[in-house]
């Protein structure tokens, strides 16, 4: 790579000042504009360093967050052409959370696959929300995963991207830091610890809350069924007094019935003797003796 001599500021003066307060959508767009910047100053006249621009190939075509092309003439464009420009060196892509949704996903390999098509040779994944770094590499027309990690050393930038405990940095083959994104992803990761307790939190609470429901509708059940079963009791206990009732019934209407029939019993004695006697009378009136 030929060194051309441009002037140099200290990077600081250039970059972008960081704020206070980072989420995942502001990370993007502040390390984003951070590696960009960095990368313009880092390489000044040597290469064309554009951001948020697409990158056509014939029908096709997808936008990188950064475009790194050595050689080519500086300026804006509306679209950078392939055909016209020359396969980029290096494209990186900073990841965000919509990165990780499947649609996020499906874009994002749609971009891997053009670069490995038109022979992109760097095509690197800058990931803050999981501190890793992931490149692909144009083989044979398709993108493959060459590394996987925390640090990467571009030998087409000169330039090594690193995450560490601090946050996200790039240097120059001299040691020299560049882009630095310390405080912000510090600050990030505190409060998506922050954020992913309270979810724990919140989870843990609605468990507790739906654990107390289920064990209320449990009880409610539980009273429920006493109250069915003492019901069953209840209506057991009147059908056994109804039994017993019956059979009282059915008893006194058989003491009834033996009654009666002693009466008629009694009754037909009476009536057999009153016959008799009614025939003895007639027999002494005619004389004759009864027998």
């Amino acid at each position: 790579m030929t060194t051309i001599e441009h002037p140099r500021v200290d990077p600081l003066d250039d970059l972008p000042i960081e704020e206070d307060d980072v989420t995942a959508t502001e990370l993007h767009e502040r390390l984003k504009e951070l590696v960009r910047v960095g990368l313009a100053w880092r390489l000044g006249d040597q290469a064309l360093v554009i951001g948020d621009i697409f990158v056509a190939s014939g029908r096709r075509q997808v936008s990188p967050d950064v475009l790194v092309r050595f050689g080519a003439h500086p300026g804006e464009r509306n679209r950078y052409l392939v055909d016209v420009e020359g396969v980029p060196d290096v494209t990186i892509e900073i990841l965000s959370a919509v990165n990780h949704t499947t649609t996020g996903l499906i874009k994002q390999q749609e971009k891997r696959d053009l670069f490995g098509a038109i022979g992109v040779s760097e095509h690197i994944e800058i990931d803050p929300l999981t501190s890793t770094i992931q490149v692909w590499s144009s083989r044979e027309g398709l993108s493959q995963s060459v590394y996987v990690g925390k640090e990467w050393r571009s030998t087409a930038l000169h330039v090594t991207f690193r995450f560490d405990v601090d946050g996200f940095a790039a240097t120059d083959d001299d040691g020299q830091v560049f882009v630095e994104a310390t405080a912000s992803l510090s600050q990030f990761r505190a409060e998506r610890d922050e954020a992913a307790a309270e979810r724990d939190n919140a989870k843990s609470e609605r468990d507790r809350a739906a654990a107390e429901r289920d064990q209320a509708a449990a009880e409610r059940d539980r009273a429920a069924a006493d109250r069915d079963r003492a019901a069953a009791e209840r209506d057991q206990a009147a059908a056994e007094r109804d039994n017993v009732k019956s059979q009282r019934d059915e008893a006194k209407s058989d003491r009834d019935q033996a009654a009666a029939e002693r009466d008629n019993a009694a009754a037909e004695r009476d009536q057999a003797a009153a016959d008799r006697d009614r025939l003895r009378i007639l027999l002494e009136r005619h004389g004759i003796e009864p027998g």
